[in-house]
Protein backbone atom coordinates (compact mmCIF):
# COMPACT_ATOMS: atom_id res chain seq x y z
CA UNK A 1 0.00 0.00 0.00
CA UNK A 2 2.84 2.22 0.68
CA UNK A 3 6.35 2.94 -0.72
CA UNK A 4 7.62 1.49 2.61
CA UNK A 5 5.66 -2.06 2.25
CA UNK A 6 6.67 -2.61 -1.51
CA UNK A 7 10.28 -2.16 -0.65
CA UNK A 8 10.23 -4.50 2.33
CA UNK A 9 8.75 -6.68 -0.08
CA UNK A 10 11.15 -6.31 -2.40
CA UNK A 11 14.01 -6.19 0.30
CA UNK A 12 12.37 -9.30 0.97
CA UNK A 13 13.23 -11.13 -2.81
CA UNK A 14 16.70 -12.52 -4.07
CA UNK A 15 18.58 -8.79 -4.68
CA UNK A 16 18.93 -7.15 -8.01
CA UNK A 17 22.48 -6.69 -7.99
CA UNK A 18 25.50 -8.99 -6.96
CA UNK A 19 26.40 -8.66 -3.61
CA UNK A 20 29.72 -9.68 -1.52
CA UNK A 21 30.17 -12.32 0.07
CA UNK A 22 30.09 -11.71 3.66
CA UNK A 23 33.91 -12.98 4.26
CA UNK A 24 35.10 -11.07 1.35
CA UNK A 25 33.03 -7.56 2.13
CA UNK A 26 35.63 -4.24 3.20
CA UNK A 27 36.09 -3.33 6.64
CA UNK A 28 37.97 -0.32 5.87
CA UNK A 29 37.22 2.33 2.65
CA UNK A 30 38.06 1.68 -0.98
CA UNK A 31 40.58 4.64 -1.67
CA UNK A 32 41.88 5.45 -4.97
CA UNK A 33 43.73 8.70 -5.63
CA UNK A 34 45.33 9.61 -9.09
CA UNK A 35 47.48 12.68 -9.82
CA UNK A 36 47.33 12.61 -13.60
CA UNK A 37 45.79 9.92 -15.32
CA UNK A 38 41.99 9.37 -15.00
CA UNK A 39 40.06 6.37 -13.34
CA UNK A 40 38.43 3.50 -14.93
CA UNK A 41 35.53 1.24 -12.55
CA UNK A 42 33.95 -1.42 -14.70
CA UNK A 43 33.09 -4.63 -15.21
CA UNK A 44 32.95 -7.11 -12.03
CA UNK A 45 34.45 -4.64 -9.07
CA UNK A 46 33.84 -4.52 -5.73
CA UNK A 47 31.74 -1.17 -4.14
CA UNK A 48 32.82 -0.90 -0.57
CA UNK A 49 30.31 0.73 1.79
CA UNK A 50 32.46 3.66 1.49
CA UNK A 51 34.59 4.22 -1.49
CA UNK A 52 36.65 7.43 -2.08
CA UNK A 53 37.99 8.32 -5.56
CA UNK A 54 40.13 11.54 -6.36
CA UNK A 55 41.78 12.54 -9.58
CA UNK A 56 43.95 15.50 -9.72
CA UNK A 57 44.08 15.55 -14.00
CA UNK A 58 41.94 12.91 -15.57
CA UNK A 59 38.42 11.59 -16.59
CA UNK A 60 36.40 9.35 -13.69
CA UNK A 61 33.93 6.40 -14.74
CA UNK A 62 32.25 4.82 -12.42
CA UNK A 63 30.24 1.86 -13.92
CA UNK A 64 27.90 0.02 -11.22
CA UNK A 65 26.12 -2.21 -13.58
CA UNK A 66 28.41 -5.16 -12.76
CA UNK A 67 29.61 -4.18 -9.36
CA UNK A 68 29.46 -6.31 -6.02
CA UNK A 69 27.91 -4.23 -3.29
CA UNK A 70 29.07 -4.86 0.40
CA UNK A 71 25.71 -3.35 1.64
CA UNK A 72 22.50 -2.28 0.30
CA UNK A 73 23.92 1.24 1.25
CA UNK A 74 26.83 2.28 -0.53
CA UNK A 75 28.38 5.64 -0.42
CA UNK A 76 30.82 7.11 -2.99
CA UNK A 77 33.16 9.87 -2.68
CA UNK A 78 34.59 11.31 -6.03
CA UNK A 79 36.44 14.70 -6.65
CA UNK A 80 38.19 15.75 -9.85
CA UNK A 81 40.14 18.72 -10.25
CA UNK A 82 39.95 19.22 -13.92
CA UNK A 83 38.50 16.42 -15.57
CA UNK A 84 34.67 14.70 -15.86
CA UNK A 85 33.02 12.40 -13.31
CA UNK A 86 30.82 9.60 -15.26
CA UNK A 87 28.51 7.16 -13.49
CA UNK A 88 26.20 4.31 -15.02
CA UNK A 89 23.65 3.00 -12.65
CA UNK A 90 21.34 0.26 -13.66
CA UNK A 91 17.93 0.50 -13.80
CA UNK A 92 15.96 0.98 -10.59
CA UNK A 93 19.12 2.00 -8.31
CA UNK A 94 18.51 4.37 -6.17
CA UNK A 95 21.86 7.12 -6.68
CA UNK A 96 21.14 10.28 -4.58
CA UNK A 97 23.37 13.41 -4.43
CA UNK A 98 24.41 14.49 -1.24
CA UNK A 99 27.54 16.67 -0.60
CA UNK A 100 28.42 19.87 -2.05
CA UNK A 101 26.28 21.18 -4.75
CA UNK A 102 27.52 21.15 -8.18
CA UNK A 103 25.76 21.25 -11.03
CA UNK A 104 25.13 17.60 -12.49
CA UNK A 105 23.51 16.40 -15.77
CA UNK A 106 21.37 13.43 -15.14
CA UNK A 107 19.23 11.35 -17.19
CA UNK A 108 18.52 8.31 -14.35
CA UNK A 109 14.87 7.27 -14.41
CA UNK A 110 13.01 7.24 -11.16
CA UNK A 111 14.50 4.58 -8.88
CA UNK A 112 12.57 0.95 -7.27
CA UNK A 113 11.69 1.50 -3.64
CA UNK A 114 13.51 -1.29 -2.06
CA UNK A 115 16.94 -0.92 -4.33
CA UNK A 116 20.02 -0.84 -2.70
CA UNK A 117 21.41 2.92 -2.39
CA UNK A 118 23.88 4.66 -3.63
CA UNK A 119 25.19 8.02 -2.10
CA UNK A 120 27.02 9.77 -4.53
CA UNK A 121 29.18 13.15 -3.19
CA UNK A 122 30.85 14.23 -6.61
CA UNK A 123 32.31 17.48 -7.70
CA UNK A 124 34.82 19.26 -9.76
CA UNK A 125 36.61 21.63 -9.93
CA UNK A 126 36.92 22.44 -13.85
CA UNK A 127 34.87 19.67 -15.54
CA UNK A 128 31.49 18.23 -15.63
CA UNK A 129 29.31 15.43 -14.31
CA UNK A 130 26.98 13.20 -15.58
CA UNK A 131 24.74 10.23 -14.69
CA UNK A 132 23.43 8.04 -16.62
CA UNK A 133 22.21 4.26 -17.43
CA UNK A 134 23.59 2.41 -19.58
CA UNK A 135 23.19 2.65 -23.20
CA UNK A 136 20.90 -0.46 -24.80
CA UNK A 137 22.26 -1.84 -28.03
CA UNK A 138 21.47 -1.36 -30.87
CA UNK A 139 19.86 -4.18 -33.01
CA UNK A 140 20.68 -4.36 -36.71
CA UNK A 141 17.68 -4.96 -38.60
CA UNK A 142 17.98 -5.52 -42.04
CA UNK A 143 21.98 -4.82 -42.50
CA UNK A 144 22.33 -8.60 -44.11
CA UNK A 145 20.10 -7.66 -46.98
CA UNK A 146 21.61 -5.02 -47.82
CA UNK A 147 25.20 -6.74 -47.99
CA UNK A 148 23.61 -9.54 -49.93
CA UNK A 149 22.03 -7.04 -52.53
CA UNK A 150 25.72 -5.75 -52.48
CA UNK A 151 27.57 -8.95 -53.01
CA UNK A 152 24.99 -10.27 -55.52
CA UNK A 153 25.20 -6.89 -57.66
CA UNK A 154 29.26 -7.49 -57.30
CA UNK A 155 28.64 -11.16 -59.24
Amino acid sequence: RTHADFAAVVRSLPPPVPFTPPARRRQEPLEISSSISGVRLEGRWQAGRLTKIETGLGDVTIDLTEAEFDDWDVKIVVHVNLGSITVIAPRGLDVRQVGRGTAVNSTLKEPIPGFPVVQLSASSNMGTIRLMHPKERRRRRWGWRRRRRQAASRS
